[in-house]
């Protein structure tokens, strides 16, 4: 009787996972994205950095370095957002005109 408890218990384990692990990425594909484009929920330094992505990929390149220059904001440390927007500056140089340079992350 003893192994059948384990057993039980071991499937019920795994089973948890399971659902826990397709509650997660049903958030995180599907419902967060949704909130976030809806204001439901503020977005984060990686929801502007991958909106970069997306303005850089439809040629947006105002956007895009505003959605980096947000996402630097949240977070000064953003390694994504530093990279992406030193990438899209070395590739467009006309648009370091237009901006301010980036801000430093500060140390303590």
């Amino acid at each position: 009787m003893k192994g059948l408890f384990q057993g039980a218990v071991v499937v019920a384990v795994i089973v948890g996972c399971f659902l826990f692990t397709g509650v997660w990425l049903v958030w995180i594909l599907i419902a967060r994205p949704f909130a976030v484009s809806r204001g439901m929920i503020p977005p984060t330094a990686y929801d502007h950095v991958v909106r970069g992505w997306k303005a850089e990929r439809q040629g947006r390149w105002d956007v895009a370095l505003a959605e980096y220059d947000e996402a630097l904001d949240l977070n000064p440390r953003h390694p994504d957002a530093h990279a992406r927007r030193d990438a899209l500056l070395a590739a467009h140089p006309e648009l370091a005109e237009r901006t301010e340079p980036p801000r430093k992350p500060s140390r303590g």
